[in-house]
């Protein structure tokens, strides 16, 4: 390991820390870390909601798609009949 990736770590977990200290025990960190929470929380929820809602586009469009290839079917299958019978 280099000077310099040693001083970059050391860096980077003092800043890691000093964002933990600081929402771990301040009033104003506990409040700022509630309302990340929050935030996470209520981001989760919309995307969850937006993905239900688009499993259900898909589901819809399966169905006309599976309607359509049926109706296809029979009216090939209908065709055959009709040869087979000439």
């Amino acid at each position: 390991m280099s000077k310099g990736e040693f001083w970059a770590g050391l860096l980077v977990g003092a800043a890691v820390g000093a964002v933990s200290a600081f929402l771990t025990t301040s009033e104003k960190g506990k409040e700022t870390c509630e309302n990340l929470m929050n935030r996470a929380k209520n981001a989760s929820s919309r995307l969850r909601n937006e993905a239900d809602q688009r499993i259900d586009d898909v589901r819809d469009d399966l169905a006309e798609l599976i309607d359509s290839l049926r109706e296809r079917l029979a009216v090939l299958e209908e065709k055959v009949r009709a040869s087979n019978k000439e």
